[in-house]
C-alpha cells in the first residue's frame, strides 16, 4: 500500500529509516497526512494526503532543512498553541552512544524538537518552549 500511495520513498526517491510516524490533519484539508521522522543525514518527511495518494511536502514546508542532522524517535502531530494548526513535536537522540567519534558534526544526545505550524509552513519554536526543549547539558542530563 505505501508504495502504490506514495508513503515508500522520501522525496528523493530513497527509501528511508522511519523511526515514529503519525498520522493527523496538519494543513485542514479534512485528510490525515503523515509524519515520519528518519536517522540523521535523511530529513524527516512530511506527506500530504491528496485523497489517497500522497505528496513528500518536507522541503518546501519547511521540515527538511530544519532535521536534516537530527535522529528521531516518538513523534506526535498536536496543536501545542491552540491556533488550530497541528504541529509537530519529536524525541530526538542518535542511535549510536559513539556517533560523535565518527562524525563529529552529530550528537548522541538531542534536545526535543518542536516545530510550530503557521498555515503549513513550519518553523523550530524549542528554544522558546521552556528548559526540557532547549538542549543544553543540564536538561538533557535531567531528561537523558
Amino acid at each position: 500500500m505505501a508504495l502504490e500511495s506514495g508513503l515508500a520513498f522520501d522525496q528523493d526517491g530513497k527509501a528511508f529509516a522511519g523511526m515514529g510516524v503519525d498520522f493527523a490533519d496538519y494543513d485542514n484539508d479534512g485528510w490525515p497526512d503523515a509524519f515520519v521522522n528518519a536517522l540523521a543525514n535523511r530529513r524527516y518527511a512530511l506527506f500530504r494526503n491528496g485523497k489517497g495518494s500522497f505528496d513528500d511536502v518536507s522541503d518546501s514546508s519547511g521540515i527538511g532543512g530544519i532535521t536534516m542532522r537530527h535522529s528521531g524517535w516518538g513523534t506526535k502531530m498536536i496543536d501545542y498553541d491552540n491556533d488550530g494548526w497541528l504541529d509537530i513535536f519529536v524525541a530526538q537522540g542518535h542511535v549510536m552512544d559513539n556517533i560523535e567519534l565518527t562524525d563529529p558534526s552529530l550528537r548522541y544526545r538531542e534536545p526535543l524538537l518542536l516545530m510550530r505550524n503557521s498555515a503549513g509552513k513550519f518553523r523550530v519554536v524549542s528554544q522558546e518552549s521552556g528548559p526540557a526543549f532547549r538542549g543544553t547539558r543540564s536538561s538533557l542530563r535531567r531528561s537523558g
